[in-house]
């Protein structure tokens, strides 16, 4: 039969399951949020056409290009860690989707085609 354990973690995930539709609505509203923001109050650190048209126009100063050149690799860096973290929360996520998965085949198997 199941274990203790394995009624804990489908409760668990059933849970995490319904809080998730509020907490990733909720990020997702605030990162289109936060982009809106840039775009309005400082457009130089998101809208590459508003950075080409003020370098066209001989706009920024010389201090501020070197900072962004400067930072750049550092953003890029920052963007790939994300990246690799992000792809690690699914591999945990697939990781948990699997246990349950077996869960349930063996739940199923000790029932019969009934379940």
């Amino acid at each position: 039969m199941n274990s203790d354990s394995d009624g804990t973690f489908i409760e668990r995930r059933g849970s995490l399951i319904r809080i998730w539709r509020y907490v990733g609505t909720a990020a997702l509203l605030v990162i289109v949020g936060f982009t809106c923001y840039l775009f309005v109050f400082n457009p130089l650190l998101i809208n590459p056409f508003h950075v080409m048209e003020l370098i066209e126009a001989d706009a920024i100063p010389d201090s501020t290009l070197m900072v962004m050149a400067a930072m750049m690799p550092i953003v890029f860096v920052v963007v790939m860690f994300i990246m690799a973290v992000f792809v690690l929360f699914v591999f945990a996520a697939f990781s948990n989707e699997r246990r349950l998965l077996e869960i349930i085949r063996k739940l199923r198997s000790d029932q019969g085609p009934d379940l």
